[in-house]
C-alpha cells in the first residue's frame, strides 16, 4: 500500500506519503502550505489519521525550501508542539526526524543584519496581507518574491523549534545540509534527492557572502527575487525521487525543471532514456518558469499533481499547454487538488487539449476531502 494525498494547500504544498514497510505503517509529512492550511487542512487530516489515539507517529517531517506557501504550516504546527510539551501535554505527534535546508546552511551563515529589516517587514506585510509596502520600500517587485523574504524569519523560527522538540534533523544524512546528488535507503523506500546541487549551493553562498560584504540590502534582496525563478530558496529547493517496492515517485518541491534533470546526470543516471515514474508532483504548483520538456520527457508519469488554486498565476497555461503537447497521446491522469474562478484559464486550456483527436489523458479534481489520494498497489 502507497498512498500519496495532496491537501488542499490553497496555493502552496502539503503532502502526505503513507505506505506499508514490512508491518510498519510509515508517514511522511512534507510540507505545511501557507497561514490557515494547518488550521483548516492538515490539522483535520492528521487528528483523522491518528484515530483517537493519543499520538500519532511521523517517521518524517520535511519542509522542502524556505517559502511562506511550504514552510508557514510547520512553522505553526512545531509552535503548537512547542507550546504543548510546555504545557506538560502529551505530545499528539510523534515525529522521529525532520528534514530541511536552513537558512544559515544554505547560504553558509554570515550575519543576517543585512537582509533582518527586509525580512522582519516582509514577514508582517505577509501576516497582514499587505505586500505593497515591501514593494515601495525595498524594490521586491514580486509578491513571490516579497513572500519569500518573509520566509527567513519562519525558518529561523522553525529550525528554532526543532532543536527546542529535541527532533533529529537530516539524519540519516548526517549533515547540516541536504545536497544532491545522494541515495540513501529509508524506513524500506529509497530516497534519491536530486536537488539541490551541491554547485548551485556553493554558487548562492558565494553571491551572499559578496552581498554581506558589501553591506549592499538591495543586492541582498535581489537574491529573493522570483520573476526568474532565481531566487535563492527554490534554487535551494529539495527535489527527490522517493521508490516503495518497485513504484517510483517524484516530488519536486519548487525546483526548477533543468535543475531536476541537471540533478538526474549528476547522480550518474543516464538523461538520454526515459525514466517512467508513477507520480510526478509538477515543481512550482504548474509555474511554466519551473517547467521543461526535457522534465516531462525523462520522467514520464502515470500521474501528474498540481498544488495551486490559481493564485500568483498558478498553473500557467503555458504549462498545460506544454505538458500536453510533449506528453502526446500517452496515457496519464492530471489530478488537481482545487477548481477555482481564478484558474479559469489554466483549466480551459487543460480542456481544450483533452479534446484534440487522440488524446487519451484523465482530468481529476479533489472533492469535498481534506485531500486528494492516488493509491499506488
Amino acid at each position: 500500500m502507497i498512498i500519496l494525498e495532496a491537501l488542499n494547500a490553497k496555493h502552496g504544498d502539503a503532502l502526505l506519503l503513507r505506505y506499508s514497510d514490512g508491518g510498519e505503517e510509515r508517514l511522511w509529512v512534507i510540507d505545511g502550505g501557507p497561514p490557515g492550511v494547518l488550521k483548516a487542512s492538515l490539522q483535520p487530516r492528521l487528528d483523522a489519521l491518528r484515530a483517537g489515539s493519543e499520538s500519532l507517529r511521523v517517521d518524517l517531517a520535511m519542509v522542502s525550501h524556505i517559502d511562506d506557501d511550504h514552510i508557514a504550516g510547520m512553522v505553526q504546527l512545531t509552535n503548537r508542539l512547542v507550546s504543548l510539551r510546555d504545557s506538560g501535554k502529551v505530545l499528539p505527534l510523534d515525529i522521529q526526524r525532520f528534514w530541511h535546508n536552513g537558512f544559515h546552511e544554505i547560504v553558509g551563515g554570515g550575519d543576517l543584519s543585512g537582509i533582518k529589516a527586509a525580512a522582519a517587514d516582509a514577514s508582517l506585510a505577509a501576516a497582514n496581507d499587505d505586500l505593497g509596502a515591501i514593494a515601495a520600500k525595498f524594490g521586491v517587485g514580486t509578491v513571490a518574491g516579497q513572500l519569500v523574504l518573509a520566509s527567513v524569519n519562519q525558518g529561523v523560527e522553525l529550525l528554532a523549534n526543532i532543536e527546542s522538540l529535541g527532533l533529529p534533523l537530516n539524519e540519516p544524512m548526517g549533515a547540516k545540509r541536504i545536497q544532491a546528488p545522494q541515495s540513501i535507503a529509508f524506513e524500506g523506500a529509497t530516497v534519491t534527492f536530486l536537488g539541490p546541487l551541491k554547485e548551485r549551493l556553493d554558487a548562492l553562498k558565494q553571491q551572499w557572502a559578496d552581498a554581506v560584504s558589501d553591506g549592499d540590502t538591495a543586492r541582498l534582496v535581489g537574491l529573493f527575487r522570483e520573476d526568474l525563478d532565481d531566487s535563492v530558496p527554490n534554487l535551494s529547493s529539495i527535489s527527490m525521487l522517493v521508490e516503495i517496492g518497485g513504484r517510483k515517485l517524484l516530488l519536486t518541491g519548487d525546483a526548477r525543471g533543468d535543475d531536476i534533470v541537471a540533478g538526474w546526470k549528476a547522480s550518474g543516471r543516464d538523461t538520454g532514456a526515459p525514466f517512467p515514474v508513477d507520480i510526478l508532483k509538477l515543481p512550482h504548483h504548474g509555474s511554466d518558469r519551473n517547467i521543461t520538456a526535457a522534465l516531462f520527457e525523462l520522467f514520464p508519469a502515470d500521474h501528474y499533481v498540481i498544488s495551486a488554486d490559481g493564485k500568483h498565476g498558478n498553473p500557467d497555461v503555458g504549462t498545460i499547454r506544454a505538458m500536453a503537447k510533449t506528453l502526446g497521446n500517452r496515457m496519464y491522469t492530471v489530478h488537481l487538488t482545487n477548481r477555482t474562478a481564478a484558474m479559469k484559464k489554466p483549466l480551459d486550456a487543460l480542456e481544450q487539449e483533452r479534446k484534440k483527436p487522440g488524446r487519451r489523458f484523465k482530468v481529476r479534481f479533489r472533492g469535498d476531502e481534506p485531500s486528494l489520494k492516488i493509491e499506488l498497489a
